[in-house]
């Protein structure tokens, strides 16, 4: 059914980088790697470009812009850190596990932990943390996404909001999802339809 939709927004909208970008993220998620791989050499032959996942959080009144794997942040290495010590608590106390299939990259399973760790929106929320310290409850964090937030960031953000008891307000292209004690406002209802995001 994903074919035939690509195959329908193609003929349609065939110069909209977005359908391509839908079509191979559908390919990836099922493990047709060589399919995804055609459809991004396309994607280079017409000359398309897709706009870059970003996330920026303002910090006394600095806003501060992120990509996925970005590692340009002065504090990058303290963004790391509580990341890294946010996410063995969220395992250890609700079970979080990595949904490798919003990696969407056909390589080894540590790369893929890798790329999902430090996703645009995560490291957005890692330095408000970092400046604000990662002390229960405080006052609420607000992140911005240009795309929208990809399911494994969506399960630890709710699992964060559990654990901090903070109240997370991330803006994606979509909607508002206010993260509050484990559960977000959207009823996770990008899990029905097509939340795929990359960063």
């Amino acid at each position: 059914m994903g074919r035939e939709v690509g195959e329908l927004l193609f003929r349609l909208d065939g110069n909209n980088p977005v359908n391509y970008v839908l079509m191979s993220n559908i390919y990836a998620d099922a493990g047709y790697w060589k399919e995804r791989e055609s459809v991004r050499e396309l994607v280079k032959l017409k000359g398309l470009k897709k706009e870059a996942g970003q996330s920026w959080v303002e910090i006394d009144k600095e806003v501060h812009f992120f990509y996925n794997g970005d590692e340009t942040h002065l504090l990058t290495e303290e963004i790391h850190e509580v990341l890294k010590e946010m996410e063995r608590r969220i395992k250890e106390e609700t079970g979080y596990a990595y949904e490798m299939r919003f990696a969407l990259h056909d390589v080894e399973e540590e790369s893929k932990v890798e790329s999902l760790r430090f996703h645009s929106e995560k490291l957005a929320i890692g330095l408000a943390l970092v400046h604000s310290g990662i002390q229960k409850g405080g006052r609420m964090i607000r992140v911005f996404k240009n795309l929208i937030v990809c399911g494994d960031c969506h399960e630890f953000i709710k699992g964060l909001s559990r654990i901090l008891d903070k109240v997370f307000l991330v803006r994606d292209a979509n909607r508002f999802h206010k993260f509050e004690d484990g559960f977000c406002s959207c009823r996770d209802y990008w899990r029905f339809g097509f939340g795929f995001s990359n960063g």
